[in-house]
C-alpha cells in the first residue's frame, strides 16, 4: 500500500475516512491490493479507489452489460462515488468465491481453456469503451 500511496496527494487515512463515510463504519484494507488500486472493505461491501487510468467500466456500457450476464457472480455491479483528490472512486457489493488468479488455477489442467478465459477477459478489458461486443466475443466454448 505504502507504493499505491508514495506519488498521491491523497493518504491512505483520507481515503479509510472517505470509505467509512460511504460503509456508515470502520472498514479494513483487503489482503491482497491491486497495483492501480486501494481497496477496502465492511462487512459485504467494497470500496475501491482508482488512479486516473485505471478506472472501472461504464456499468451501462453494452459490452459490460453482455460480460456481466455471461459471468454472473464474476464481475462486481459497481457504482462511481466522485473522486479524492485524483482517485476516482467506487462502492460494489462484496463478490464471495475466488478472485481471477485463482479462477486461472482452476483451469491448470486445461490450459487452452485457460487462455480463452483470460483473452475473452483482456479483450473486454480493451474493448470496453467502443460500443457493442463484436459477434461472437463471449461465445460459450
Amino acid at each position: 500500500m505504502d507504493a499505491f500511496f508514495s506519488d498521491k496527494s491523497t493518504t491512505q487515512a483520507e481515503c479509510d475516512r472517505f470509505a467509512e463515510a460511504l460503509c456508515g463504519g470502520p472498514v479494513e484494507p483487503v489482503a491482497v491490493q491491486g497495483g492501480h488500486s486501494y481497496t477496502v472493505v465492511k462487512g459485504g461491501e467494497v470500496v475501491q479507489f482508482r488512479e486516473k487510468g485505471s478506472t472501472l467500466p461504464d456499468p451501462e456500457n453494452p459490452l459490460f452489460l453482455v460480460f456481466t450476464a455471461a459471468n454472473p457472480g464474476f464481475v462486481a455491479d459497481h457504482i462511481g462515488c466522485g473522486t479524492i483528490g485524483t482517485l476516482q472512486v467506487y462502492r460494489m457489493p462484496k463478490l464471495e468465491g475466488v478472485s481471477f488468479p485463482l479462477a486461472l488455477q482452476c483451469y491448470a489442467d486445461r490450459p487452452k481453456r485457460r487462455m480463452e478465459l483470460a483473452g475473452d477477459l483482456a479483450g473486454y478489458v480493451a474493448a470496453h469503451e467502443s460500443g457493442p461486443p463484436p459477434h461472437g466475443f463471449l461465445s460459450r466454448r
